[in-house]
């Protein structure tokens, strides 16, 4: 039997699949309804926690994929009636990157700083490519948008979009290594109290 398809894998992957798919779709809701600012940054920084404590059960290559695969599918049911391409795609996105990267790195604190760090940065740069290559929309009003949360508060305008396409960059990045990390300790409190 494939390492990876065992009955004890199979349902961990479900449990912290549903668990990612919660965060998505009760938490990831409640955010857009209230428009809370930098939701889609909150929802993937909580994902990244949910993907390095599943590493901690999970350590092989493909487990976070499969996570994100049954998350994305389970996002899909949930949305009947509404448009999923965009948080499906980052969903598997996500996933893909973040699995990469641990393997790459290896399960540590580094791998799980270097590997939190991916699925914020996608997040970030998800509508660059989306809008115009899905949608066919231009990227100004998403560039509006990044100068009102990002250029506005350091007295920045359109003249320095660069500026501020770093700054919210790196808002992004650090929030996910900080996820990481606190999917970390997290991890590593959990098999701790399991083991006793």
């Amino acid at each position: 039997m494939v390492h990876g398809l065992s009955t004890r894998n199979l349902v961990y992957i479900a449990v912290f699949a549903a668990s990612w798919g919660v965060v998505e779709i009760i938490i990831g809701s409640a955010l857009k309804a209230m428009q809370v600012p930098f939701g889609g940054l909150i929802i993937s920084t909580l994902a990244v926690i949910i993907l390095v404590v599943s590493r901690a059960y999970l350590n092989f290559f493909g487990a976070q994929m499969a996570i994100g695969a049954v998350t994305a599918l389970v996002k899909v049911f949930a949305s009947i009636g509404g448009v999923v391409i965009t948080p499906v795609l980052a969903i598997m996105a996500e996933a893909v990157l973040f699995d990469v990267v641990i393997s790459l790195i290896g399960f540590s604190r580094i791998g799980a700083a270097a590997a939190g760090a991916m699925p914020p940065v996608w997040s970030f740069a998800q509508p660059f490519i989306t809008f115009p290559l899905l949608f066919g929309l231009p990227l100004d009003r998403y560039y509006a948008n990044l100068l009102d949360l990002f250029g506005s508060p350091m007295g920045l305008n359109e003249d320095s979009l660069a500026l501020v396409l770093l700054v919210a960059l790196t808002i992004y990045a650090v929030a996910g290594v900080a996820g990481g990390l606190i999917g970390w300790g997290t991890s590593k409190y959990m098999r701790d109290a399991t083991a006793r």
